[in-house]
C-alpha cells in the first residue's frame, strides 16, 4: 500500500468519526501490511485505483452516502479480486 493509498484510507476513516470502524480500519491495516510483505511485487498501484480513490473522495465530500457505499464496495471487490488471483500462484 503507497503512501498516499494509506493516508486516503486513513483520511476517509477520520472522517467517519466511528471509534469502532478505527479498531476495525487498524486490524485490517495490520493484516494488509502482512499481506504486503508477501506480495510485494504484485501489488498495483495505479491510475484507475487513482480514479476510484477520487470518486469515492467526491461522493463523502457532496454527500451522497449511496454513491459513497457503492464506489466503496466496487474498490473492495476489486482489491479482493486481485488478492486472490496473486494468492493463487504462491505455494507455501
Amino acid at each position: 500500500m503507497s503512501d498516499a493509498d494509506l493516508a486516503f484510507h486513513e483520511r476517509l476513516i477520520a472522517l467517519s468519526d466511528s471509534p469502532r470502524l478505527a479498531r476495525i480500519h487498524s486490524i485490517l491495516m495490520t493484516d494488509t501490511r502482512m499481506c504486503q510483505t508477501v506480495l510485494s511485487d504484485s501489488y498495483r498501484v495505479d491510475a484507475e485505483w487513482i480514479v476510484e480513490h477520487r470518486g469515492i473522495a467526491e461522493a463523502v465530500l457532496n454527500g451522497d452516502g449511496t454513491l459513497a457505499e457503492g464506489l466503496l464496495s466496487d474498490h473492495a471487490e476489486g482489491a479482493l479480486a486481485q488478492l486472490t488471483r496473486t494468492t493463487a500462484s504462491i505455494s507455501v
